[in-house]
This record gives structure tokens, sequence and C-alpha cells, in this order.
């Protein structure tokens, strides 16, 4: 399941296009941020919403997700796994002249079970629980206040509390 996480990480860090993420991925997958109270903020499904989730990302360059801490456990027929991480990239906005340096703790919840054809571990649901900027490397404020148009990770106001990790 590490290793799963891992290639995950790695190809939506090197903004891989969708048909990468088919070997590791099940046909119901859904990618997902729930806030402090476990309620549903964003979705993601299937790889239509992996790739809309993909081209919100168009924004960051040198992605690098660095794993602190893993636990997995399995239940039935499904491996959970708990991680949490460091997401550090470049941010700039299409046209924009300069660029700001992001860095934000995550926790996350991993879901996979095998593939019934090969036997293979997929991933079937990606649960963000936390996510918060660090301090000093959040991202600038929208120049415009009432802009909801801004990718959702630029406005975790919206989204995230800033209560402990999940």
């Amino acid at each position: 399941m590490r290793d799963l996480i891992l290639t995950f990480w790695r190809l939506n860090a090197e903004k891989a296009p969708v048909s990468d993420f088919v070997p590791i991925i099940d046909d119901d997958f859904a990618l997902v941020a729930v806030n402090a109270n476990g309620e549903e903020v964003v979705r993601f499904d299937g790889l239509r919403g992996l790739e809309e989730h993909q081209a919100g990302k168009e924004v960051y360059f040198d992605q690098r997700f660095t794993l602190r801490s893993f636990v997995c456990e399995l239940q039935g027929d499904q491996a959970i796994a708990k991680t949490t991480g460091l997401w550090e990239c470049t941010h700039r906005e299409p046209g924009g002249g300069t660029s700001e340096t992001l860095k934000a703790d995550l926790a996350h919840t991993w879901h996979a079970r095998r593939s019934p054809e090969t036997g293979r571990p997929l991933l079937s649901l990606h649960v963000c629980t936390y996510f918060q900027y660090l301090p000093g490397f959040e991202p600038a404020q929208a120049r415009d206040d009432a802009s909801t148009d801004r990718e959702f990770h630029l406005d975790f106001d919206r989204h995230w509390t800033t209560t402990g990790a999940g």
C-alpha cells in the first residue's frame, strides 16, 4: 500500500496524464477532501474527476510530496492507510509575472482493494482529512475577495479550519 501511495503522489507531482493512473486506481475511484468535522467539501469521482483535479493543479510547479508517517491495516478485503506528509510547490497563475513557494502539512486516508481480475492492489478512495499551510508559505490572498474560481487548494480558508491534524 505504501508503494501505491508513493506512486500516486509521484504521478500527481509530475502532472502525469490520467491514463498513467489507470493501473493503480479502480473504476470507482474518488478523491475527496473533508473539513475538520469530517464533512465532505470537495469531491472528484472517477477518471473524469481525477482529470479535473489534475487540470486544477496546472498552476503548481516542482511539486514534492514527502511522506512523514504511514499506518496501514487490513479490514476484510480492503487495506486502509493513514498518512501524514508535506506538500511543497511553486505556485504561479497563468500569465503571472511572479511565483510563490507554498508548503502545507497534509493528512490523508487511503482505501485500496485487490482487483478481482488481476489481484493487484488498486486505490479506491483518497481522502484528504487535513490541509494546512505552514506559516510564511501560504498563498497570497485573492486580489478580488468576490473571486470563487481559484483552485481549491488556494482557498483553504473556505474548506478547512485551522484546528489540529485529523
